[in-house]
């Protein structure tokens, strides 16, 4: 456990930094809250917790800076999943939340750390049941 001292005039806040195995639990335990089609879907991603996205993921995406991303879904999205040859697609569908840029947003924002877990969590199962950024705007 890390403890983070904001200096605020004219005293100190302490906010606890979760570490990798905190948000871990977070996502899968939000990820088990979930029901109906949406929590069936969402129960067969893998989920991977890593301190921050790879500079080969940041530059495909045109990100400069490894903080601007919180998490991301990889995967072909179910609408798209069927195929008429084999079925179902075999590629795994897998959801990343970056540490350190959800702690920064966070702190920044002055929110709970789980409450940007679960809401990054959300967006990326969102875009696993086919929605587009666009439309999660929207919304």
């Amino acid at each position: 456990m890390t403890l983070f001292i904001a200096k605020e005039k004219p005293c100190f806040s302490y906010v606890y930094l979760p570490d990798i195995a905190d948000l871990y639990r977070e996502a899968y335990k939000s990820i088990d809250q979930l029901s109906g089609p949406v929590g069936n879907a969402a129960k067969k991603l893998e989920i991977r917790v890593e301190n921050y996205a790879k500079s080969i993921t940041l530059k495909a995406l045109n990100l400069l800076d490894r903080y601007e991303l919180l998490g991301l879904y990889q995967g072909v999205p179910l609408i798209q999943k069927y195929d008429d040859v084999d079925g179902f697609s075999k590629e795994s569908d897998v959801i990343h939340l970056f540490r350190c840029p959800i702690i920064r947003y966070a702190v920044e924002k002055r929110k709970d750390v789980y409450c940007i877990v679960r809401s990054v969590l959300m967006h990326e199962v969102c875009h696993h049941m086919g929605s587009n950024d666009v439309d999660l705007f929207l919304t």
